[in-house]
């Protein structure tokens, strides 16, 4: 969970073949699911969320694919 705004783009790129700022939320979860960033283009810029849980884990959606529209 190092990755910036840059690499966090780049992996978009690259590995989803998407465009990061076409508007779609992109997350991105630690191995232990107890980090979260969500990296999203609004009009004039990016903005990175992030979130560390103390306790427990976030529950994935269920499916295998890397990439799920919801």
């Amino acid at each position: 969970m190092r990755k910036g705004i840059d690499s966090l783009c780049g992996l978009v790129r690259n590995e989803f073949a998407k465009d990061p700022m076409s508007g779609e939320l992109f997350i991105f979860f630690c191995r232990e699911r107890r980090r979260v960033k969500i990296l999203l283009w609004d009009d004039d810029g990016y903005a990175l969320y992030q979130k560390r849980l103390e306790r427990g884990s976030f529950e994935m959606p269920k499916g295998d694919a890397l990439h799920q529209s919801i």
